[in-house]
């Protein structure tokens, strides 16, 4: 089977995601701050979830682009972790003297 890089379509502080071969799946790919142990170590905890029935990404197993290894998952659209996240400390309303806004939550990104 051909393999085919997509595009990026988003990027966190360990790997960059894209899409893989056509729109069904996507590959976490790492970024040097990541080594294969670690790799292996979430393909074993995500197919353990995904074997246990938990609400995750099928994990197809690794591969590798550009150079780079990567684990390739299902596709799953939805939001992200970070905006769940700062929906969650934000919570839902206007704005009030008690409550975070989503501008005033200082985000810095991870050196690599």
């Amino acid at each position: 089977m051909e393999t085919r890089l997509g595009r990026k379509i988003g990027e966190g502080a360990c790997a960059d995601v894209h899409e893989w071969e056509g729109a069904e799946k996507i590959i976490k790919l790492a970024k040097p701050n990541t080594n294969l142990h670690a790799l292996n170590r979430e393909l074993r905890n995500c197919r353990l979830a995904w074997e246990a029935g938990l609400p995750v990404p099928r994990p197809y197993g690794l591969a590798e682009a550009d150079g780079r290894s990567g684990i390739v998952f299902e596709r799953i659209d939805g939001e992200s972790f970070m905006t769940r996240i700062l929906d969650r400390i934000t919570g839902p309303g206007p704005p009030s003297p008690r409550r975070p806004t989503r501008d005033s939550i200082p985000l810095r990104p991870i050196p690599s």
